[in-house]
């Protein structure tokens, strides 16, 4: 993208200690704020290497899996919507890494708030492509309406009790490649050749800045 202009590698910041994991995120209109969910991994699990299959991941602890498995990990974000930061239903929150390579169209869509479910972790969660979350994240905010919300909830109960749509070693606490493409935006930009590895680079330097500083995306 044209506004990586400056010269600034580790934009995605998470806080490695305690059973709570935290991790700057945007919410609306570029604001980055600090989502809080369980640790469901063993300490310093990004130096282990990947270690998953699809049923299995031997970073994952066992209290992890069974937080994981009934999505009970994200319960602390029940702080980030008493902040403001979140409501219960919306578009998952962004990583501030990623964001960084969105297109305005894109950004455009996330001026709402983002939620612990919304229509694209319901309606495929992990198996959805980048081009399908964004298109039903779109599809969410053209028609959100109090009956959606009632039907995401359903959904999303649904796919907890019946394991479909998501790989439960799947985690947003490392970059695992089991679904059809990479976990991170930026790596998939990179690998299909959208972006160059300076590009690349001067985003996740980017990212560590707005971070740092808590400043907004410019949207």
């Amino acid at each position: 993208p044209d506004f990586l202009q400056i010269d600034l590698s580790n934009a995605f910041h998470s806080h490695p200690k305690g059973s709570i994991f935290r991790q700057e995120r945007i919410t609306t209109y570029g604001k980055v704020f600090r989502i809080y969910k369980f640790r469901t991994m063993v300490a310093n699990a990004e130096k282990l290497g990947t270690q998953v299959t699809v049923n299995n991941d031997m970073r994952v602890t066992r209290i992890g899996k069974f937080l994981r498995k009934y999505r009970l990990d994200e319960t602390p974000q029940i702080f980030n919507i008493l902040k403001g930061d979140m409501s219960f239903i919306g578009h998952r929150p962004k990583l501030v890494k990623d964001a960084i390579f969105y297109e305005k169209e894109i950004l455009d869509q996330y001026v709402m708030r983002p939620g612990i479910t919304g229509y694209a972790a319901a309606y495929g969660r992990n198996k959805n492509t980048w081009e399908a979350t964004f298109e039903k994240d779109k599809f969410y905010n053209q028609n959100v309406s109090l009956w959606l919300d009632i039907k995401i909830i359903f959904k999303t109960i649904g796919t907890v009790f019946t394991n479909k749509g998501e790989s439960h070693s799947a985690s947003e606490e490392d970059r695992q490649n089991e679904r059809e493409q990479e976990y991170y935006y930026a790596d998939y930009l990179l690998r299909i050749q959208k972006i160059t590895k300076e590009q690349y680079d001067k985003g996740l330097e980017l990212s560590k800045v707005l971070i740092k500083d808590k400043k907004r995306m410019e949207f």
